[in-house]
């Protein structure tokens, strides 16, 4: 499986990498924001420009100039798929090129993608100015079938996304299991790039810190207000982390 690399950190090979989302809503939220991103857990910051109403290229200059070498992610997150923005296709499109030069690594949702008559021009236009590109997918309401979870995966490799990712939300702990069951499939052959994977809520916790077990190359944590359900704070996960890492490397 080839790695992949944004900023200082590489997708794909060490410890599985701990991304803090930030959700401030104005300038003045920001700045209290960047104060907690210091930890050193912290291996990326996500910047979720859909709860954001001020200028967003000026608060991606600014995350980046306090990440210290580590890499920010832009997402600006829909209604559709959990979030708060609500934007036609060509808002949405505009917004991810206007932010790509400022971040390390753009999200781009799959779903929209998948209804562009030009979607491959507009993925080399954000891989041309620099930028690594996650596709991603949530379900808020069901789990899938595995096939269907590692089908929506493996099409976003054959797209030509940097990295996939696809979060699910569980049930009962059947559900869990059959997301970590896809993403085990995955990193039994089917992958050939990094790729995330979650089951959401309390019920899918063990998706988070299993990580290392089922392939997925990162997790979310907190360090402030929660961006997604199921999230713990950062400095929990790292613990977590390194004791499985440590486990199976010696193992």
């Amino acid at each position: 499986m080839k790695t992949v690399k944004a900023g200082n950190v590489v997708f794909g090979e060490g410890r599985v990498k701990i991304c803090v989302p930030v959700t401030a809503a104005d300038a003045s939220e920001l700045l209290e924001a960047v104060k907690r991103l210091s930890a050193p857990e912290i291996d990326l910051i996500e910047f979720r420009a859909d709860y954001y109403r001020d200028n967003c290229v000026n608060a991606l200059r600014l995350l980046r100039a306090a990440a210290g070498g580590r890499p920010v992610l832009f997402t600006i997150r829909t209604k559709e798929e959990g979030g708060l923005a609500d934007l036609t296709d060509e808002a949405y499109r505009r917004q991810i090129l206007e932010a790509a030069p400022e971040a390390d690594l753009v999200d781009v949702e799959y779903a929209r993608f998948e209804k562009m008559e030009d979607g491959g021009v507009f993925l080399s236009r954000l891989k041309e100015s620099g930028v690594k590109v996650i596709g991603s997918a949530h379900d808020f309401q069901t789990t899938p079938p595995a096939e269907e979870i590692t089908a929506k995966l493996c099409a976003m490799q054959e797209a030509g996304f940097d990295i996939s990712k696809i979060a699910v939300m569980p049930a009962s702990g059947s559900d869990v299991l059959r997301l970590m069951k896809a993403s085990l499939r995955m990193k039994d052959g089917l992958a050939d790039r990094p790729y995330i994977t979650m089951s959401m809520g309390k019920e899918g916790l063990i998706s988070r810190c299993a990580c290392s077990f089922t392939g997925s190359c990162l997790t979310f944590g907190t360090a402030g207000r929660s961006s997604a359900p199921g999230q713990i704070p950062a400095s929990d996960l790292e613990k977590i982390l390194d004791i499985l890492h440590n486990y199976a490397e010696e193992a």
